[in-house]
C-alpha cells in the first residue's frame, strides 16, 4: 500500500517532487529584500588587484617591454614580465593536447592571438 504525501509548505502543490513544481529555496527571502551577501561584496582589507596587458598586435615578436611607467604610478605594488619571473611553457590542463597547444603563461619573445 502507496500513500501520497502532499507537499509542505505551497499552496496546490500535490506532489513532493521538484519536477514541474515550485521549489520553496532559503535564500530567496533575503535575495527579494536585496540583503543577499555574495563574495564580490565582501570588504578585504589590503587587497590588491591584478592586471594583465595584453598585446595590441595579432601577431608579433617582442624586441622590449619598458615597465619604468607603470612601477612609478602611485599605489602600484609590483609589474611583473614573463622574464621576470622565470615562467616555464607548460601544456593546457589537459593532457592530451598535441605539443603545438603548449602555450607560455605569459608572452615572452613572440605575441599570438590577441
Amino acid at each position: 500500500v502507496s500513500e501520497t504525501i502532499p507537499a509542505r509548505g505551497i499552496p496546490g502543490q500535490s506532489s513532493t517532487s521538484i519536477l514541474g513544481n515550485a521549489v520553496l529555496r532559503r535564500e530567496d527571502a533575503t535575495l527579494i529584500r536585496g540583503q543577499g551577501e555574495f563574495v564580490a561584496n565582501q570588504p578585504f582589507e589590503d587587497l590588491l588587484h591584478a592586471h594583465f596587458v595584453r598585446s595590441t598586435a595579432a601577431h608579433g615578436e617582442i624586441l622590449s617591454i619598458d615597465v619604468d611607467d607603470a612601477r612609478s604610478m602611485p599605489g602600484v605594488v609590483a609589474v611583473h614580465t614573463a622574464a621576470d619571473l622565470g615562467l616555464d611553457d607548460r601544456p593546457p590542463a589537459m593532457g592530451f593536447y598535441a605539443a603545438e597547444a603548449i602555450r607560455p603563461f605569459l608572452a615572452r619573445d613572440r605575441v599570438r592571438f590577441v
